[in-house]
């Protein structure tokens, strides 16, 4: 007979509880076992069946529905938590809510796991083995106090779901469900976060109802409405011209000095399917370039250590969209890493219209993580209007085009021509073969290049084979060649409109 297991974790707002039958016999405030070995939270765990785990949050909120409780909104930094540690569970053979290493020894506490990829002010965490459907694990998870407790909490806004099928395993799989809360952060959920509408007219929950007394709400690339009464629970009237639409909300309180904005996703069978427009981009990253031979290093593509999503699913960034590349196999041979790319309506810090993540390749050219094209499409902007163009990435200043441009466009936005680029020469790097390129060493992608950007260099220093933010030449090793790379451009500022 297989066997079942499940086990459950929950942290009310700042205090942490670990309830589990596997190491506690009791409720009440436990103490966590020192973290040695954590994740760093850019890992990009795979899932065994992303159906299952949609199924999963789909009866969840369906649950919260019949307790008239707010839906949770899918978090793809708290669904990497959740997938990591399921993973990891299989990998190495164990139930806990402890990491262990492939020697049994425990390496990382829940609440430190779950804080490498999502920065929780509250978070809860259920997980379970051997049940073999989405409903026989959630029926498992409600018929128990402690993990129905989690479901229907108050005190989290956000969920992550982990499956993986393990069945030379004792008990052939394992489930992880991971709950949070953020500061600051207040979701807008289209449907019951529903994946599809058929319908243009949605219904919208938006968290805030505490701390906002007013909100505005609008289409991607449409007008904001008028400002009206906060309600946490309204309708609104989606337009798109692809066949996915997003809804953005503004929340204010009476003085307006506490903002927030949201936005959602969700795929409109309704909507009138459009190619987009094509948006082509050249850039050069300081760090990897090797005037040699005019290129930049393909070093983590060579070591596959890449990963499959877009990496921008976290701060500063916190972008959304699920650009992927399926499996690592699948990159082209000549990719340098991901970038993220903005279409913008002017230069000042509210003008984002859209982003969309994208594959550098050695000679400077970004296309699209699926497909060939030799650009990168938007959705929400409209043909032959102009707009600003900025890239992002991991660890170089940010850099916007000078001028509006209009797009779609046949000669690429060029960052490495020092007229394309707002700030000209203070923003690039002259190379010795005379290329320009974008500066290094901005490690925690905030804008600027400060001692901040030395302790991430700091911590992550030796490290090997990973991917990480302080690899500014993307040669898969964090050594003293990106502490120079650093060196050399401490104090460098970036433009104001894309710092954070």
């Amino acid at each position: 007979m297989k066997k079942i297991k499940f086990s459950l974790l929950l942290l009310p707002l700042f205090i942490s509880t670990y309830l589990s039958a596997q190491i506690n016999t009791y409720s009440g405030q436990i103490l966590q076992a020192a973290s040695t070995d954590c994740p760093e939270g850019i890992e990009t765990p795979p899932t065994s069946s992303l159906e299952f785990e949609l199924e999963v949050v789909g009866l969840v909120n369906q649950l919260r529905a019949d307790y008239e409780l707010p839906p949770l909104k899918m978090s793809p930094q708290l669904t990497a938590a959740a997938r990591y540690h399921a993973n990891n569970m299989c990998e190495n053979h164990y139930f806990s809510h402890i990491s262990l290493n492939e020697n049994g020894e425990e390496t990382c506490s829940p609440f430190d796991r779950i804080g490498a990829f999502y920065p929780w002010m509250a978070a809860a965490e259920n997980i379970a083995a051997g049940q073999p459907t989405p409903e026989s694990v959630f029926n498992a998870w409600v018929d128990s106090p402690g993990h129905f407790a989690n479901l229907i909490s108050e005190q989290i806004f956000e969920i992550g779901m982990g499956y993986c099928s393990c069945p030379e395993d004792t008990y052939s799989n394992r489930w992880v469900q991971n709950f949070g809360r953020r500061h600051g952060n207040y979701p807008i959920i289209i449907n019951n976060d529903a994946e599809t509408t058929a319908s243009e007219d949605v219904d919208l929950y938006i968290y805030g109802e505490d701390t906002f007394s007013e909100m505005r709400l609008k289409n991607e690339g449409g007008e904001w409405t008028d400002w009206t009464s906060f309600a946490c629970e309204t309708n609104f009237t989606l337009e798109s011209s692809s066949d996915v639409a997003r809804i953005h909300a503004e929340m204010r309180n009476a003085s307006g000095s506490t903002t927030a904005t949201s936005s959602d996703d969700i795929i409109f069978e309704g909507g009138a399917a459009t190619p987009g427009i094509l948006v082509k981009v050249k850039v050069l990253l300081q760090a990897p370039y090797s005037p040699a031979t005019s290129s930049m290093s393909t070093a983590l593509k060579e070591n596959d250590i890449l990963p499959s999503n877009q990496p921008f699913n976290r701060a500063p960034w916190f972008y959304e969209g699920n650009e992927s590349v399926g499996n690592t196999s699948n990159f082209p041979d000549n990719v340098v890493d991901w970038v993220l790319i903005e279409v913008r309506n002017d230069q000042g810090q509210n003008g984002l219209i859209e982003q969309k993540a994208g594959l550098l390749l050695e000679d400077g050219t970004v296309i699209e993580s699926i497909g060939s094209n030799s650009g990168v499409t938007f959705f929400s902007i409209t043909a032959t209007n102009n707009y600003y163009v900025s890239v992002k990435t991991r660890n170089h200043l940010a850099v916007i085009s000078n001028d509006a441009i209009e797009l779609p466009n046949e000669s690429p936005v060029d960052f490495s021509s020092p007229t394309t680029v707002q700030g000209g020469l203070d923003q690039l790097i002259t190379m010795s073969d005379g290329a320009y390129t974008i500066v290094a060493g901005d490690f925690d992608s905030n804008g600027t290049i400060t001692v901040a950007d030395f302790n991430i260099f700091s911590d992550e220093a030796a490290s090997i084979g990973l991917y990480l933010d302080s690899d500014c030449n993307l040669d898969k090793a964090v050594t003293v060649i990106d502490f120079n790379s650093y060196q050399n451009n401490i104090s460098r500022i970036g433009s104001p409109a894309i710092r954070y």
